[in-house]
């Protein structure tokens, strides 16, 4: 299936990739202004194109009414015609109360006033509402599923609207220039896929989790379930605890995978880029002591440091139990 995604740009670029990682996730193929250069009556055409092609249509409202041409914004425009052109429309709106960062909020009162507008038009459909990116790919994953089931769709190859030659010729030409720009562009399509995924993993996971990949890539070693740990930082954070056990956030993630008749923890090959991704970001803790590896230099002198010895000396005696916090 094709999903055209709709939505104003820099403010929900973030989202677009998770929705787009998700719509990838179902078997299905996302298309949207990502596809297309500066807005034009060709690039026009060639947007309607797509979604007369498309089996769905996504749109993605937050508070921001977008770039307009004339008196409406591209968003609103593309939205007119996949409801003109009968392509299923599954709208998404952003909780009123949901926090939301005040540079990516409209203060021009006519885009306001407009935006408002468009917001009713959309909500006398069926829509959904979300509070975040992670609820907004959950309702995408939730109602897209559903659509397929309730209202199936003809798919990517349409039976019905087999192309001409000129249309192929067309088509092949798009499809050379396509190649072109994606040789030019992957390396950096990947990283910045790369980013959202391992961001979200990171929002996701326990911060033991992280430490736990980061020992590993270091150490070479698996961990064993459920070793003890301690962790701490000179401001003040820290933990103590088992590793493994419950925590599947990471082996869910595919970052972590277990082994050895689950035993163990093993790092994936996905997991030495994110514990990677990790130590460039700075998320490494300055204190980590499991049996198998340690690091940091804590001030027995500091009220932290001393927290931090007591916890490792309890957590190694694994009979004691570790005081709950710094």
């Amino acid at each position: 299936m094709q999903v055209f995604v709709s939505s104003t740009y820099e403010d929900l670029r973030h989202e677009r990739e998770l929705v787009a990682k998700t719509i990838l996730e179902l078997g299905d193929i996302p298309v949207g202004m990502e596809m297309f250069s500066a807005a034009d009556e060709e690039q026009w055409k060639l947007i309607k194109r797509q979604i007369d092609q498309s089996d769905y249509y996504i749109l993605i409202v937050a508070h921001r009414y977008g770039s307009m041409a004339g008196n409406v914004s591209f968003t609103e425009r593309e939205y007119d015609y996949a409801v003109e052109s009968g392509v299923p429309v599954l709208g998404f709106v952003i909780e009123p109360s949901a926090e939301w960062p005040a540079n990516d909020v409209d203060t021009v009162a006519e885009a306001r006033v407009h935006l408002e507008h468009f917001k009713a038009k959309i909500k006398s459909r069926m829509i959904s509402f979300w509070s975040n990116a992670d609820s907004l790919a959950g309702k995408v994953l939730a109602a897209l599923s559903k659509q397929k089931a309730v209202n199936p769709r003809p798919g990517w190859v349409r039976a019905d609207d087999v192309p001409g030659p000129e249309v192929l010729a067309e088509l092949a030409g798009l499809g050379r220039e396509v190649a072109h720009l994606s040789e030019e562009n992957s390396a950096l399509k990947q990283k910045a896929s790369l980013e959202a995924q391992f961001s979200l993993i990171d929002s996701m996971a326990d911060d033991v989790d992280c430490q736990a990949a980061i020992l590993m890539l270091d150490s070479g070693k698996d961990v064993p379930v459920p070793p003890p740990y301690a962790y701490g930082d000179k401001n003040g954070g820290g933990g103590s605890g088992s590793i493994g056990g419950d925590r599947e956030r990471l082996a869910n993630a595919g970052v972590l995978r277990y082994a050895g008749n689950n035993r163990v923890l093993r790092l994936t090959d996905e997991g030495h880029l994110f514990a990677e991704w990790l130590i460039k970001r700075g998320r490494r803790c300055d204190y980590f002591w499991t049996p198998l590896g340690e690091w940091g230099d804590p001030d027995p002198e500091t009220r932290n440091g001393q927290w931090f010895l007591q916890t490792k000396e309890a957590a190694a005696n694994w009979g004691k139990a570790p005081p709950t916090g710094p």
